[in-house]
């Protein structure tokens, strides 16, 4: 059975805290009580917190607090409380990065449906949040001002991007933001199935349906009514479930394999892929009119070769994760590892790194990842320094891909300063003008 996520109680009132942190553990959960904001720093650097009850009588406490674990933990979901509560605190709580505020003289029940709805949110946000404190690219930029917009709608959409990019992880983003959050988000990979088993895992079986079907079973539609339905590597699918998709989509209705009876299904489907839907649609390998049918919204996630100056953070930050995880205290890692990294091409992007990243926190030799620790296919890969450079730029163009490629080659500011021999302050305020 998994365990269930971390909460981090801040609250002064001695017999409040122990009696909210009885009812929280009375539902498994695992709880750090503390008196004070200052009390929290100990308790969230040694543990991952997932979410943070934060009471705090006086506004600039509340503040400060607020900060301190948004500093600390910025991936845990903050509810912040207050008795009686006061709109304009509510209001400076929200911009201060809170997910909720409530009165803190909360009846149990709505303590506890609050908590679960909260980290439901948190939980199916929480990879993407990740990347969005870490990715500094244009590209990923645009990217999430598209995810933003579509994701509260009920618009269908497609992914598309190499395998390892993190298409499930922007799906889960979608799905936390939009109406449904509060429901399920069922995946499914349509390649690694059969047609005639994924077409069971879809629309399910009654009993007898076939030889081994001793009882009846709900499919992925079914578990996914009112949520999202993820279709992962939905261009590997066979024409003759392509078809069946599609009825289900148009009629909002199906049968279960060897069942007469219709079930209605309310769901929004995101699929991905890391196939040319449009060439596969030319090709009569996909049906155009499922291909309308999803791709109301089609969105690109960029390889990780795309947004080079983002490696170092991302590095870092699947580190921290694995680390504390090890027998060893793992301090970080040289320049000139993160250069390797910077540098590598990543076939397997995201996922890739990841790996990594976790194999290197278990086998590095010393408290710090140096270059003899690396994989020799990154240890040994070429330095990629060519600078794309459009002749006809403005020169500020020119400046910031000169500036993004030093970055990319030496694996930080302060390593590219010192190659181009300028004060890292002055390369500070030139990229900061560049917009990097």
């Amino acid at each position: 059975m998994q365990a269930k996520p971390t909460i981090l109680l801040v609250e002064p009132v001695r017999e409040r805290r122990a009696a909210m942190r009885q009812i929280l553990e009375r539902q498994g959960y695992e709880v750090l009580a503390v008196a004070s904001p200052n009390g929290a720093l100990p308790a969230v650097a040694r543990s991952r917190v997932a979410l943070a009850l934060l009471d705090v009588p006086d506004g600039g406490a509340m503040w400060a607090g607020l900060d301190t674990i948004r500093t600390r933990h910025p991936l845990a979901a903050v509810i912040a409380m207050q008795e009686p509560p006061r709109l304009e605190y509510a209001v400076e709580a929200m911009r201060r990065g809170a997910t909720d505020y409530v009165a803190t003289s909360l009846d149990p029940a709505v303590l506890l449906e609050t908590v679960r709805s909260t980290l439901h949110i948190a939980e199916a946000a929480r990879p993407l949040a990740l990347a969005e404190l870490i990715e500094r690219s244009a590209a990923m930029q645009h990217l999430m001002q598209q995810v933003r917009r579509v994701g509260p709608s009920e618009a269908n959409v497609v992914l598309y991007g190499e395998s390892g990019v993190g298409k499930e992880v922007v799906a889960r983003y979608i799905h936390g933001i939009s109406p449904r959050a509060t429901k399920e988000l069922v995946p499914i990979n349509c390649a690694s199935l059969s047609e005639d088993i994924l077409e069971n895992e879809l629309f399910g079986h009654e009993r007898g349906a076939f030889t081994s079907a001793d009882e009846a079973k709900a499919g992925v539609f079914e578990l996914a009514a009112g949520g999202t339905l993820f279709l992962d590597e939905v261009g590997e699918m066979g024409l003759r479930c392509q078809a069946k998709l599609l009825r289900v989509i148009e009629r909002k209705e199906f049968r279960r394999v060897g069942g007469t009876k219709k079930v209605k299904v309310d769901l929004r489907i995101i699929a991905a892929t890391n196939r040319d839907l449009p060439a596969a649609v030319a090709n009569r390998l996909f049906r155009e009119d499922l291909y309308y049918r999803l791709s109301v919204v089609s969105l690109r996630i960029p390889p990780l070769r795309e947004r080079r100056e983002v490696i170092p953070e991302m590095a870092k930050s699947f580190l921290a994760e694995f680390a504390p995880r090890t027998s060893r205290r793992i301090r970080g890692m040289s320049p000139e590892v993160l250069a390797k990294l910077v540098n590598y091409d990543w076939p397997g992007n995201v996922r890739e790194l990841r790996n990594v990243l976790e194999s290197l926190a278990l086998t590095a030799l010393g408290s710090r990842i140096e270059l003899e620790d690396l994989p020799s296919t990154i240890r040994d890969a070429e330095a990629k320094r060519d600078v794309a450079i459009t002749v006809g730029a403005p020169m500020a163009e020119i400046e910031r891909e000169l500036f993004r490629a030093y970055i990319r080659v030496y694996g930080s500011k302060k390593g590219a300063a010192k190659a181009l021999e300028i004060p890292l302050r002055t390369f500070h305020a030139k990229a900061k003008r560049c917009g990097l």
